[in-house]
């Protein structure tokens, strides 16, 4: 109900534009080399039950073939919708992740 609660509440269209965007009008092999992972460190997270971002073509799991530097988490036992399907193993499964996320922060910082 929650997440039903979220999508209902955006603006009209905005679901309808977040999934044309998603679908047609972004493209990393043409525009990834674009985003300086050395100066924004780029993790891509992607839940193991989720179907959407699970393609190794054009899921999650891609976006380290197009974008150099960016690193892919898979987190295990969550889906979609992590935040509100697992809050508590969406969050031990970022904390790592964080870590990491800070230690790319002050890397770029000291370049």
């Amino acid at each position: 109900q929650e997440t039903a609660w979220i999508y209902m509440s955006n603006a009209k269209g905005a679901y309808a534009g977040d999934n044309d965007y998603f679908m047609n009008a972004h493209d990393l092999a043409k525009d990834g080399h674009l985003i300086d992972t050395a100066a924004r460190p780029l993790f891509v997270l992607a839940g193991e039950f989720d179907r959407t971002s699970l393609s190794e073509e054009d899921g999650a799991a891609a976006v380290p073939k197009y974008v150099e530097g960016a690193q892919y988490r898979l987190l295990k036992d969550l889906g979609h919708f992590a935040p509100s399907d697992d809050p508590e193993l969406l969050c031990e499964a970022l904390v790592p992740i964080m870590d990491e996320v800070l230690v790319a922060c002050a890397a770029a910082e000291s370049r």
